[in-house]
């Protein structure tokens, strides 16, 4: 019989044992609508804070929304900080970006000024054009924090300074669906947005999360029940909740992977400097 050797975990990675004991346990015994005023209601509900203060304190951001994937999370991001801008305004995203940046602010052209950032041969943001890009005028910028296709990692200090020093009042927003626990990362160092896929970190598909940092300001695109701070209407899933929370503290620590990945991409570059 063949084992299988799965080399794909930036399309999905296969739910950790932690997190299918959490789904198991969520449906099976803590069913109960996380906006019931009940006890076990109440039980759930800080079960889904739990999961919040957990990825609150691993981005150092000011609050946590959960989302049904990376792909809200991203939608949220973009049409929440652009809702309510009369005045025509920049938005700039990566040329690379996924598509659920790129087709969600280019669905604001008709209102805003949108415009893609060109990469360079790797794949990283070409700083000099993107400084030119940014002025007064920007009012949002979307940064891939790493490239699902090519794994190009995007210098997010340098795209932050170079926000602060052209258009300070412009929202960062990060896609850090394929970052999140594999690279260090700080909503306190000028991110002001950063969406992130359960599924991507051995979590289980159809959940996902967007932190804010304090100034971020978004206006619901989903209208009903009021949950999530009144931000993202709907019945959360709990059960990809705890999935998730069971599979950040199962995620190994002291990101240990990415000095792993590190020293085996010195080892390869010391053999082979032009790969």
């Amino acid at each position: 019989m063949n084992t299988l050797i799965y080399l794909d975990n930036a399309a999905t990675t296969r739910p950790c044992d932690a997190a299918l004991a959490a789904v198991n346990t969520s449906l099976m015994e803590a069913y109960f609508n996380p906006s019931a005023s009940y006890t076990q209601g109440l039980h759930v509900r800080k079960s889904l804070d739990a999961c919040r203060t957990l990825i609150r304190s691993a981005l150092k951001a000011h609050s946590v929304l959960f989302t049904s994937g990376g792909t809200e999370a991203n939608n949220l991001a973009i049409l929440g900080s652009m809702a309510g801008r009369y005045k025509r305004g920049k938005v700039l995203y990566l040329s690379v970006g996924h598509s659920a940046v790129a087709a969600t602010c280019q669905s604001l052209a008709k209102i805003h000024d949108v415009r893609a950032i060109p990469v360079d041969g790797q794949g990283l943001i070409n700083l000099d054009a993107a400084r030119e890009m940014m002025d007064v005028d920007t009012a949002l910028i979307c940064v891939m924090q790493v490239n699902n296709e090519v794994g190009s990692v995007q210098p997010l200090q340098e795209a932050i300074r170079m926000r602060d020093e052209r258009c300070p009042d412009a929202f960062l927003h990060v896609d850090g669906v394929q970052g999140f626990l594999r690279l260090p990362v700080s909503l306190c160092s000028g991110i002001d947005s950063y969406a992130l896929s359960a599924h991507k970190v051995h979590g289980i598909k159809g959940c996902g999360a967007l932190a804010l940092a304090e100034r971020m300001k978004l206006k619901p695109q989903l209208f009903g029940g009021g949950q999530e701070g009144g931000l993202r209407a709907g019945t959360e899933n709990t059960a990809g909740v705890a999935a998730l929370e069971a599979a950040i503290r199962d995620y190994p620590q002291e990101n240990s992977l990415y000095l792993l990945k590190n020293r085996l991409k010195s080892g390869l570059l010391s053999l082979i400097p032009e790969a």
